[in-house]
């Protein structure tokens, strides 16, 4: 178990993780998760049966042996860490996946969600959708962070000094950033990011009126 900071747009909090580090597939089976669930409609807690088998071959596209052992492993890792959020006066611990309950021979797990994170994913309309869209992508860990980014982020600007730390990725450059929106336009409607001349703009809408531009 380690300790992480966990970078953020948001100046007046500060998040650290203690866990596991979490990488773009355990991104992928959460989301998976989640889209199994409804509409988050209170804080109370709700689970659901998950298929290991039926989340493997929708995050792996396979579903043999080893493949429903990462996705089981990945469960375990959420499930083992916790978030700290931290506003000057008051502190939040959250749980990714609250409860997990495995059923080694039958391939099942109950899953419990923590519902203040699921009722942010379901802010966009069509979470399924969303979570359909990311697994056509390329598994490229910018351009799965970039799809993230253009529909979870309100309009703003990210210097290119601070794209590696916030995403995760060291090689966050301009050019390579630019070659992951180049893979994104092939296969989604890049309506919201652009790359301006200070760092990556991310618009309110689709007209893409400059109001995030980057002053630098």
């Amino acid at each position: 178990m380690r300790d992480y900071p966990i970078q953020s747009t948001c100046t007046h909090r500060t998040l650290r993780y203690t866990g596991v580090r979490l990488d773009q597939f355990d991104q992928d089976v959460f989301l998976a998760c989640a889209a199994r669930f409804p509409r988050q409609k209170s804080s109370a807690p709700c689970a659901r049966k998950m298929d290991l088998r039926g989340l493997a071959r929708e995050v792996l596209k396979r579903a043999g042996t080893v493949d429903r052992r990462r996705v089981a492993e990945s469960l375990r890792r959420l499930e083992s860490g916790r978030i700290k959020i931290r506003d000057g006066r008051f502190t939040c611990y959250l749980q990714p996946i609250q409860k997990a309950l495995f059923d080694d021979k039958a391939g099942y797990c109950l899953i419990e969600l923590n519902p203040e994170i699921l009722r942010s994913l379901q802010c966009v309309d069509n979470l399924q959708g969303f979570v359909q869209e990311r697994f056509r992508l390329p598994k490229v860990s910018m351009d799965r962070w970039l799809h993230g980014v253009m529909h979870y982020s309100d309009h703003i600007c990210i210097p290119f000094a601070g794209l590696p730390a916030l995403s995760g990725n060291a090689n966050a450059v301009p050019v390579l950033v630019a070659e992951s929106l180049d893979r994104l336009s092939a296969s989604v409607r890049l309506y919201r990011l652009r790359l301006g001349e200070g760092g990556l703009e991310i618009s309110r809408n689709a007209r893409g009126d400059g109001e995030g531009r980057c002053r630098v």
